[in-house]
């Protein structure tokens, strides 16, 4: 028998040799008896999908025995790999081998890895969920416990073993889509199913919910509240304006899907339109947790924990952002990775994948970025009359949750078989195309017009992003300058940087250092968002290279000024 010393262990260089692993075949247990059996003499109206129960924990009913759905739990087993020797003796290889035998590894899309023991919950490997899972495995399975340096032993024994032998999965917060069905996690036991226009029960194989301590449970829904109400619960519930209702309308349901990339939601108006209430009603629809709002993050690392750890993130009383607040926030917004070193390193980089939903609310203009604008459905809110105690609103809101949900869950059901032809022959597609989509399936689920809405969201969309070029710093000193100088202006990057540094100096306006390079390219990227702004731009590449701005409403004089008499 090999007997391994905790204290002295080379996992990296160890592990692999001592275990010579073979991934055998996984064990399935056996399926529960027949559903239908056991519910025999129930009138409960639900859809059996063959869904798999773990045989040590039956499936139970939902609270409410009216519901078209019973609660179920994933069926899980566990790869059961080769152990190290020595268990008898040393406590670290004990618990490494009882993990081995006992759980499941996953992996998602994004790379990222769990560890499965039963039911449909998975914990993240290294987050705190996963060392409270090892200390309950020690105390409550083992008998022992385990000193801080011999944990940390396991986990880097774990490690490799986890990422060789993980299996894909789809693992989400509380709402996974994946191979056309959508699942919704109510609480620990209790898991909606919508594919094919029909509401199911319990998670299919392959999917599974992250097991988090923020994790609040949903109430139930109440599934005779039908997708047409939905307009009326909404303008009960919330105080958007009337004008933006479709859009606001589309924008909550979108919100309930993991695999689109969803806009921006800016929530703007003045004092006393209870945009933080508003916020956090949204958040308490589709994802409840420990905490609703919170203030923008100090610096970019607590912007990307943030954004890295919730499903929906509500941003609360923005100012303006600044660029790289903004540039996080895009990757956040469409889907990507930010780079971190990681800790206790010189060198070595972690790429954290960032894919949330975001809502942000303020006063005023919070977005002075055009590639944030592009990506942003801005609602206004209505003024509130009087005060109401926060006791009353939130018991007023709470009341409505049931028929909101239930509303919004058959308008997904209705809505996700109309996605691929709703918009069918319809051109040009805003930006965001996917949340156009789904969007336009949702207002006719809930019997208004697609149509109405996809242009009241472009035109929105085109407006907005106008309204930031403006407010954009750089934009605002091009059509300044340009202004200065009788609306023409021909030169090399080279002078034309020059020129703008002095005049940004003169006038005590704020400009970023760049080359004229970037200048170049930044005048290149940005020809739609000057245009909107009456600045046409013309860069010559051939020799000899100049750039052109001119302000298309001046009655300019377009003679260009020789480089070398340039003041």
């Amino acid at each position: 028998m090999t007997y391994y010393d905790v204290n002295n262990v080379n996992p990296a260089a160890d592990l692999e040799p001592a275990m010579g692993f073979q991934t055998d075949e996984m064990f399935k247990p056996p399926m529960d008896q027949d559903l239908d059996s056991m519910m025999e003499g129930m009138d409960i109206p639900f859809v059996d999908d063959d869904a798999l129960y773990d045989t040590m924990e039956p499936p139970m009913m939902c609270g409410d025995v009216s519901a078209p759905f019973v609660s179920s739990t994933a069926s899980g087993s566990a790869l059961h790999l080769p152990h190290l020797e020595g268990g008898d003796k040393d406590k670290s290889v004990a618990l490494y081998n009882h993990v081995c035998k006992t759980c499941r590894f996953l992996k998602d899309e994004k790379g990222q890895l769990y560890v499965h023991r039963s039911g449909f919950n998975a914990v993240l490997f290294g987050s705190q969920e996963f060392d409270d899972l090892l200390v309950g495995l020690c105390v409550n399975e083992l008998g022992f416990m385990l000193s801080g340096t011999s944990m940390k032993t396991v986990k880097d024994f774990l490690s490799p073993v986890i990422r060789q032998n993980a299996e894909m999965a789809s693992v989400g917060t509380r709402i996974v889509y994946s191979a056309g069905r959508y699942y919704y996690k109510f609480d620990d036991r209790t898991v909606l199913q919508i594919a094919d226009g029909s509401f199911y029960n319990g998670v299919s194989e392959g999917v599974y919910f992250t097991d988090t301590s923020c994790f609040k449970s949903q109430v139930m829904p109440d599934f005779d509240s039908p997708a047409t109400a939905l307009p009326e619960l909404v303008k009960a519930a919330f105080n958007v304006h009337s004008e933006d209702l479709l859009r606001f309308l589309a924008h909550l349901c979108c919100f309930f899907m993991p695999h689109i990339s969803v806009p921006f939601l800016i929530l703007n108006g003045g004092r006393g339109t209870f945009k933080t209430t508003c916020t956090k009603k949204i958040i308490s629809t589709i994802d409840p947790n420990s905490s609703d709002v919170a203030a923008m993050p100090r610096d970019e690392q607590g912007l990307t924990a943030l954004l890295a750890g919730k499903y929906i993130v509500g941003l609360d009383n923005i100012g303006k952002l600044s660029r790289k607040e903004s540039d996080k926030l895009c990757i956040a917004c469409t889907g990507g990775s930010d780079p971190q070193r990681q800790y206790y390193t010189n060198a070595e980089l972690l790429n954290v994948p960032l894919k949330c939903n975001i809502i942000l609310n303020g006063i005023g203009t919070l977005i002075t970025r055009t590639d944030l604008a592009d990506r942003s459905n801005v609602i206004y809110c209505n003024k509130v009359k009087g005060n109401l105690p926060d006791r009353q609103v939130w018991a007023e809101f709470e009341s409505m949750k049931p028929k909101i949900l239930g509303a919004i869950f058959n308008t997904i059901r209705l809505g996700l078989p109309m996605v691929d032809t709703v918009l069918e022959g319809y051109t040009p597609l805003p930006r965001m195309a996917g949340f156009a989509e789904h969007g336009a399936a949702f207002i006719q689920a809930m019997g208004l017009d697609p149509i109405q809405f996809v242009k009241e969201y472009s035109a929105a969309c085109s407006a907005f992003i106008g309204d930031s070029a403006e407010q954009d710093e750089f934009y605002s000193l091009i059509k300044e300058f340009l202004v200065n100088r009788s609306g023409y202006y021909q030169n090399t990057a080279q002078k034309l940087l020059e020129d703008l540094q002095n005049y940004a100096g003169c006038k005590r306006l704020p400009f970023e250092k760049m080359s004229p390079s970037s200048l170049s390219r930044r005048l290149n990227e940005s020809k739609d968002d000057l245009n909107k702004m009456d600045v046409a731009v013309n860069i010559k590449k051939d020799t000899p290279k100049s750039i052109t701005l001119q302000l298309k409403t001046a009655a300019a004089q377009q003679t260009a000024v020789p480089a070398d008499n340039e003041n």
